[in-house]
């Protein structure tokens, strides 16, 4: 594992390479900041498991703006996921109801570039009568969407719901 001054020094020498290029080649995984950059891999400030339960627009706003703004204030220091089971599935399918806009699809596509991961419950997925090629693209399945929220609080993430 590396120590301390060599992660300052790659830290440095990457945050100095992006000003040069402009950021035109740091992928959103390693971001400059204040505090330095993060890369994939490094320990997170935070874990927090977001349970997506509810088909309902102005949720889907709260929960996707609260992932967003998380990434935001800690410099992309965070690892997220959102479960969907229940009703909440309809917001990691490709073709959604009406009650989830394209202004929800693409907040999505943009968090999962960020790294938050999204995984849909296989139990309502079942009795949905859908498939994983119905889900959009990078969204992960699980057995029991509760079940998968428990043991991600088991590895130490928070758990919020709204």
């Amino acid at each position: 594992m590396a120590d301390d001054s060599s992660v300052s020094s790659r830290r440095q020498f990457l945050a100095a390479a992006g000003s040069v290029v402009g950021g035109v080649g740091l992928v959103p995984a390693a971001r400059a900041s204040e505090g330095g950059l993060s890369f994939p891999g490094e320990d997170p400030e935070i874990r927090i498991v977001f349970q997506i339960n509810r088909d309902d627009p102005e949720y889907y706003d709260r929960i996707l703006f609260s992932m967003g703004e998380i990434l935001r204030q800690l410099d992309n220091r965070a690892e997220l996921v959102g479960v969907g089971f229940g009703p909440g599935l309809n917001l990691l399918l490709k073709d959604p109801p009406a009650t989830v806009r394209s202004d929800h699809g693409d907040k999505v596509s943009s968090l999962m570039t960020y790294g938050v991961g999204l995984r849909a419950c296989e139990n309502t997925m079942q009795a949905l009568d859908a498939t994983g090629d119905d889900l959009r693209d990078g969204v992960k399945t699980v057995p029991a969407g509760v079940l998968e929220m428990a043991e991600l609080q088991q590895k130490g993430f928070s758990y919020v719901a709204w």
